[in-house]
């Protein structure tokens, strides 16, 4: 999410086109190849456009109010299933099995509702705060 934010933020306030994973792994702190996965894994999403080449990088396939905080999620992590029954199909009948399975299922869906509902926008124009500056307040 950071880094979708990242590439937003830079879009809209400094102009830039393509941002490279290097300088996203850099500014999250994180390993160059592990951010490269993540983006590789967001433009297969088609949540980001992917340029190669030395004047290459990441780009947003559409406008930062029209990308859902879910889209993400789901593009790194898959679908949240607000409507699973793990505990309770593995344990039978189980009434506190299926009663705990419940209420995390009621949960996944408020979750999903909760990311379906911002967009990256709402993040990337939040304080003007850079990715980073979030990761440390």
């Amino acid at each position: 999410m950071l880094a979708v934010i990242e590439i937003a933020r830079r879009q809209q306030q400094e102009g830039v086109a393509d941002v490279q994973a290097g300088e996203i792994a850099r500014c999250l702190k994180l390993p160059a190849a592990y951010a490269a996965k993540v983006l590789t894994q967001l433009a297969r999403a088609n949540i980001l456009h992917s340029d190669r080449g030395p004047r290459g990088g990441f780009r947003l396939t559409r406008a930062p109010d029209s990308i859902a905080l879910l889209d993400i999620v789901e593009a790194i992590d898959g679908s949240i299933d607000a409507g699973s029954d793990s505990l309770g199909s593995e344990r039978g009948e189980d009434f506190v099995l299926k009663s705990v399975d419940r209420v995390f299922a009621d949960l996944a869906g408020q979750v999903r509702e909760y990311l379906k509902d911002r967009t990256i926008a709402d993040l990337a124009s939040a304080d003007q705060a850079t990715p980073r500056e979030m990761l440390t307040s």
